[in-house]
């Protein structure tokens, strides 16, 4: 591009060619830029980030962004071209099983650290145990027959080490191999130390206690020492102690490996490895310490641990091996120390056996091991099925019984053995052992697939009754507000149903609670079916029955013994039915204004006995009934004076 600056300046006066400006001016300056380019051609827009820089049909000066990474950042100005400059400092794979910790670096190249920890000359990728430097190659110069008793390399934590206080903690500093060491520093004693666990070494001859360390900052003749406790850390004796400038200097790595001669180990050895100096910026970082045996010696006969959880009484021989005895009390194969079952073979768990106990039934042995059943009392009578003559019918053998129940039961299903009359639905209803009400099986229900969402009853001739009650426990999970399950009856053998009642979440039940129910169902015929179904929308949506039962609670006759007491019924009905029906605590009558005198509210068992007598509230038209202390069962209830009555009403209570 070529720019030219040109200034012009023109003077005008009052007088001649001046007369003819149409503005006149004292002195004028113009300014004026004049570019000529040819688009296309090179030329440089002075940015560094940008290459092939050329004219454009308007004579600008444009060139390429360059970034290859599409990091964001240009080539021009980034660290690594062919890489996102953010993953230096992470890890990636380098390709060579020889190195470790992989990670990309300042140039932007992905490399790791050789590692051959051993020092047998096959790295970790080549080595099958590369901590043992007579694997592959038992005859290689680095392999002996020292034996490690304890090994640590702080990459997961201080391992068999103890942090002293506060002038001892892991650190990413000066590590001798992975990514830590252990710094301690200062002179305050306990605290500027790093300790072992108690060690059991009472039966070697001798031990060797091998680390890297690198001093940082420490003056002359400050110190480093290495003690040892035989009496689990009470007191300690010096090994060894380094001075500064005289043993050691700073900024260098020492291996140490000294020989601990058995007499001064025992059963309870400790070692402790202290800062000696005088603040904190004196620093010593320990790494990779080892204590072995090296060679293995003993004393025959002395406790030993032979690293199999199996045995006990390990004990060294005669060769130094060390050994004890496996446990296995139930002869299954599997040692104590793992067994599950140690007096019985763990394969018997979830089989039958007998608990000796005649009031429960299905015993098997549990998964802790245990012979045990359901406790069993079917009528809840209070008799078990074992001291029970028909644990079917609580009439049997009390009469009197709070269970007795003067209803025919026509069928009673609580899963445990199969369906009965109860049919599968199809796939998505299942006999399934979970949230069962007793026992272990329950009927699950779920999704919304019609049929195959529900449980049937086989064909019934129910045409003796006038009316059958449907009893049953259920367990929703998971649905959703406004989805529902559903009771249904069909008069014609199966081909049409209708809906008899239903249960909504949200508005009936809330999920993960159980609920009892029961329900009076009529106009049954001999080609009756009865099914309960889940209308929800997915597989999770399930509902648990379990516990039902199919009985006939025809009551005329008690009715008629109940009312043939001389009063005249002067009313039908109650202002409105009692409430809720089937009832748990309370009970709810509705009178008229009219109703609200001396009269009072009797209430009748099953057998037409007379169990209570409540004076009714003058006060209120709504009357308040209270049946807590009341068993559960099939009651008749009833607003009376002393010369009439109204008809009775059947309630069912809850229990």
């Amino acid at each position: 591009m070529i720019c030219m600056l040109v200034y012009t300046t023109t003077h005008a006066t009052n007088h001649g060619l001046a007369n003819n400006l149409p503005i006149s001016f004292n002195s004028l300056f113009e300014l004026s830029y004049q570019t000529n380019c040819t688009p296309g051609t090179p030329c440089d827009d002075g940015n560094a980030c940008t290459e092939n820089d050329v004219f454009n049909d308007n004579c600008d000066c444009i060139g390429v962004f360059q970034d290859i990474d599409f990091d964001g950042v240009c080539d021009a100005q980034d660290v690594c071209p062919d890489l996102d400059d953010k993953l230096i400092g992470t890890g990636c794979s380098d390709g060579d099983p020889c190195t470790i910790n992989d990670r990309y670096d300042e140039n932007c190249a992905c490399t790791g650290r050789y590692l051959d920890r051993d020092g047998d000359g096959f790295c970790i990728g080549e080595d099958p145990d590369d901590t043992d430097a007579c694997v592959p190659d038992n005859s290689g110069a680095g392999c002996n027959t020292c034996k490690s008793v304890i090994e640590d390399n702080f990459e997961g934590g201080f391992g068999n080490w103890n942090d002293g206080g506060s002038d001892c903690s892991l650190s990413q500093l000066n590590p001798n191999s992975g990514r830590y060491s252990v710094v301690i520093r200062d002179n305050s004693g306990v605290q500027s130390s790093t300790y072992s666990n108690s060690l059991d070494l009472s039966a070697y001859s001798e031990v060797s206690l091998g680390f890297l360390f690198k001093p940082v900052s420490l003056e002359s003749d400050e110190e480093f020492l290495v003690e040892l406790s035989a009496d689990g850390g009470r007191s300690y004796n010096t090994l060894v102690a380094w001075k500064s400038d005289v043993h050691f200097r700073n900024d260098i790595r020492y291996k140490v490996s000294l020989t601990i001669p058995g007499f001064l180990l025992s059963s309870r050895t400790i070692f402790r490895l202290r800062c000696d100096a005088s603040s904190n910026n004196d620093q010593i970082f320990i790494d990779d310490i080892i204590i072995s045996t090296c060679p293995i010696t003993c004393r025959a006969g002395t406790t030993c641990d032979d690293g199999d959880d199996c045995t006990t009484g390990d004990v060294y021989d005669t060769d130094c091996n060390c050994a004890g005895k496996i446990e296995d009390g139930d002869n299954d194969g599997i040692c104590d120390a793992k067994d599950i079952c140690p007096v019985i073979d763990d394969a018997l768990r979830g089989t039958e056996c007998d608990d000796g106990d005649p009031c429960t039934t299905n015993d098997i042995i549990r998964p802790d091991c245990e012979c045990a059943g359901v406790y069993t009392d079917e009528d809840e009578d209070g008799l078990c099925a074992g001291e029970d003559p028909d644990d079917s019918d609580g009439c049997n053998p009390d009469e009197e019984s709070s269970a007795c129940d003067p209803c025919e039961v026509i069928d009673r299903n609580d899963f445990e053995q199969d369906l009965g009359i109860w049919n599968d639905g199809g796939g998505d209803c299942a006999r399934t052992a979970a949230e069962a009400n007793s026992g272990v099986y329950s009927v699950r229900l779920r999704d919304n697939s019609g049929q195959s969402s529900s449980m049937y009853t086989d064909v019934l001739d129910l045409s003796a009754y006038r009316s059958v009650t449907l009893g049953f426990s259920y367990y929703p999970d998971d649905l959703e507000s406004g989805e529902d399950f559903v009771l249904e009856l069909s008069r014609d053998g199966g081909d049409d149903f209708t809906i008899i009642k239903e249960w909504k979440q949200g508005i009936d039940f809330e999920n993960f609670i159980r609920y009892q129910e029961s329900v009076e169902i009529i106009n049954i015929t001999s080609s009756t079916v009865i099914r309960i179904r889940c209308d929800a929308s997915d597989n999770r949506d399930r509902v648990f029955i379990d516990d039902v039962t199919l009985k006939s609670c025809d009551d005329a006759g008690i009715v008629e013994d109940i009312t043939s007491s001389g009063r005249s019924i002067t009313k039908e009905s109650f202002y409105t039915v009692p409430y809720p029906n089937p009832a748990t605590d309370v009970i709810f009558l509705q009178l008229q204004k009219e109703d609200l005198t001396d009269g009072h509210i009797e209430l009748y068992n099953a057998k037409g006995a007379k169990v209570l007598h409540q004076p009714i509230s003058q006060t209120q038209e709504l009357q308040e009934v209270s049946v807590t202390s009341l068993s559960g069962g099939i009651y008749f209830i009833r607003y009376a004076t002393d010369v009439n009555v109204s008809k009775l009403h059947r309630v069912v209570i809850l229990r």
